[in-house]
């Protein structure tokens, strides 16, 4: 225990190293004042820093946890990398890109008549390594949580019948997960008609979005050329 000048006493462990001035933790090589960590107690602050010596230079705080869970206040053990029970607050959260995606379409897509059909969002707006484009488009989610997912398509101005339909479905895994309203034509026309759908859903790791198309119009039907009205966007909220 070293006196530190006052009423106050302070606690030095030092582990392989001697002892650096009033860090409370040092560890390194024996011997080497040159290259060492250090772990600081601020009791005005009341805060623990931890910092890197580098051939005599002190790096910015650091804290690096190889392996295992991190828990603040999870009794009796953190369950993932940042388990904390209660509120957390902090200036700015970075979330990795590949959680974000919103994938566009300019050029036509022939929908066949009565089949579900994959809608290839070709073009990337915002690009995401968890994104497959082509027939099997696909987002596959590389972190697990809650996602907000929006879809829109509209296709061309073509030939309609009453009571014939145009859909899009957002699907999870390949199956039906939020469908459109039905879009039943009302009268005989030549029109554009849209489908659009919004949801939130629960992903885990290797989970699969997509969305599909389907109309009975009696023939294959594209959709407009255009990226405004053919585009799905997705989001996390966790």
């Amino acid at each position: 225990m070293k006196n530190t000048g006052g009423a106050e006493f302070r606690r030095h462990i030092s582990i392989g190293n001697e002892s650096i001035g009033d860090a409370q933790l040092v560890w390194g090589t024996a011997g080497d004042n040159d290259n060492y960590s250090v772990a600081l107690w601020d009791p005005e602050e009341e805060h623990l820093t931890f910092r890197v010596v580098t051939s005599g230079i002190v790096s910015e705080d650091n804290l690096v946890i190889a392996d295992g869970n991190v828990g603040v206040g999870r009794v009796p053990r953190p369950e993932v990398d940042l388990d904390v029970s209660g509120t957390l607050a902090c200036d700015r959260l970075l979330i990795s890109s590949s959680s974000f995606a919103r994938y566009t379409r300019s050029t036509a897509q022939t929908i066949p008549n009565n089949t579900v059909t994959v809608v290839d969002f070709s073009t990337a707006d915002i690009t995401s390594s968890a994104v497959t484009t082509g027939a099997s488009w696909n987002f596959t989610a590389q972190v697990a949580g809650k996602y907000l997912v929006s879809v829109k398509v509209l296709s061309e101005s073509v030939a309609w019948t009453v009571g014939q339909r145009f859909e899009i479905t957002i699907r999870k895994n390949g199956s039906p997960f939020a469908q459109s309203d039905n879009q039943f034509v009302q009268a005989t026309v030549t029109t554009f008609v849209g489908a659009g759908a919004t949801t939130i859903v629960n992903l885990s790791v290797g989970d699969t979005i997509d969305a599909v198309i389907l109309h009975d119009r009696g023939s294959d039907t594209d959709t407009t050329p255009s990226s405004a009205e053919n585009y799905i966007s997705i989001a996390p909220l966790h």
